[in-house]
């Protein structure tokens, strides 16, 4: 699949003739990256009000809570590879996939706080993650394309908003007066906005950026043989493995977490979160232009370095400080390899959608297992010290031990002359 555009001299900007009044995708791009901010802001608010929902007013187990992320990212998996094969081989889904889902979500988000059961919940929580791997893949895509040979620094900035809108979401959760439930349905409010401009994004976009030639060989077998060639691809999918096993840990659980073995109130923690998320922000937001420059490759390692340390320090330290220096660097690494493993430009142009859609996949993946093993060995194990190590921080040290190996492939499924480049230009 190729996506097309032409690059116009006037004001150094890429324009798509006779396409899109004004013409312009960078007005294209802003809007995509203001639907994200806005989704991100409904994301943090409600995933923060909904684990606090659980665990508070219904008196849910710390596995329950945890099994929020589990049951989001495994439906939020199945679906994201999917999409993106539809997005490559079915140009008409496109537009679709674009429009319907975040509606959708801003029903079920609405709606979940109405439900008493944790067993409804989940279940109304997976399909909300089967909606989000429906939709982001493709409008991932379509940022990287628009961006032409700036993908990377684009996709930072795109991944970046969404860091920030969850931290604002975060934020607003510790300064709103309204119950859980309340704060939950406030959040469907954000999700609905997001929908209508990602509506306008669909109509607005010039056809080539939206629609794609259909291949005549296709499907995952086909998928399969391009990473067997491209051991590049195959170790990104790795690295958003790893990077999502780590993410899975920094979500309900992180919040259970922090609260009952450090005492955070309310306030506190979402302060807390608010404050390690700009710094994962500022960082984000370099590394696309660091990628443009080095390649998308070395930077990546650094990234899993960073979030190696960021665990070693979560799971080993019983210091508050300490801790927290730890949480920084592991929502840096997470919240950085978003728009490298993430980046469509990075991978072979035929199944560019396909292949986003199963970084999504592992990824997500990731999140599943993190959440239920960390679920397991917090209720097993609290209270009680393993040579030195809190019991309750064990879960931390099951992601350095993901991280470890996928950094020291580095040298092996990268060879330097081709991979430590940017990527090629689209």
């Amino acid at each position: 699949m190729r996506w097309q555009y032409s690059v116009v001299a006037a004001a150094g900007q890429q324009c798509w003739p006779r396409t899109v009044a004004p013409g312009c995708p960078v007005s294209l791009l802003a809007v995509v990256i203001g639907s994200v901010f806005l989704a991100s802001i409904g994301f943090g608010l409600s995933r923060l009000a909904l684990a606090k929902y659980l665990r508070d007013d219904l008196g849910a187990s710390a596995l329950v809570v945890s099994s929020l992320t589990s049951w989001f990212m495994g439906a939020r998996a199945f679906s994201s590879i999917l999409s993106g094969i539809a997005a490559d081989t079915l140009p008409s889904a496109r537009r679709m996939l674009m429009i319907l889902p975040l509606g959708l979500t801003a029903v079920i988000v609405y709606t979940i706080p109405s439900l008493e059961s944790p067993i409804a919940i989940l279940f109304l929580n997976a399909l909300w993650g089967f909606l989000s791997g429906a939709v982001w893949p493709v409008v991932q895509t379509a940022a990287a394309m628009l961006a032409g040979p700036w993908s990377s620094t684009v996709m930072s900035v795109y991944f970046a908003s969404g860091s920030l809108g969850t931290t604002a979401g975060q934020y607003l959760y510790g300064v709103l007066t309204v119950d859980n439930p309340g704060a939950v349905r406030l959040s469907a409010l954000f999700f609905a906005s997001s929908a209508a401009m990602l509506a306008y994004v669909s109509h607005a976009a010039p056809a080539a950026g939206i629609r794609g030639r259909r291949r005549s060989r296709s499907g995952l077998k086909a998928v399969l043989g391009t990473l067997r060639r491209d051991r590049f691809a195959s170790w990104i999918l790795l690295s958003a493995l790893a990077a999502g096993y780590l993410s899975g840990l920094l979500r309900e659980f992180l919040y259970v977490y922090l609260g009952e073995v450090y005492g955070l109130d309310r306030q506190e923690l979402a302060s807390t979160l608010a404050l390690a998320d700009l710094a994962a922000f500022a960082v984000g937001l370099a590394v696309g232009q660091l990628a443009d420059r080095l390649g998308v490759a070395p930077v990546i390692a650094a990234v899993l370095a960073t979030g190696l340390a960021g665990s070693l320090a979560l799971g080993l330290s019983t210091s508050l400080p300490v801790a927290m220096i730890g949480l920084a660097l592991a929502l840096t690494a997470t919240r950085s390899s978003l728009p490298l493993t993430r980046n469509a430009a990075a991978f072979s142009a035929e199944y560019r959608a396909t292949l986003v859609g199963a970084s999504n996949t592992l990824s997500n993946i990731g999140h599943l297992a993190s959440p239920i093993i960390a679920g397991k060995l917090y209720d097993t194990l609290y209270g009680s010290t393993i040579a030195g190590i809190r019991g309750e921080a064990t879960p931390f040290l099951t992601a350095a031990i993901l991280l470890a190996p996928t950094l020291a492939l580095y040298p092996v499924c990268v060879r330097t002359k081709q991979y430590t480049r940017p990527v090629d230009r689209v």
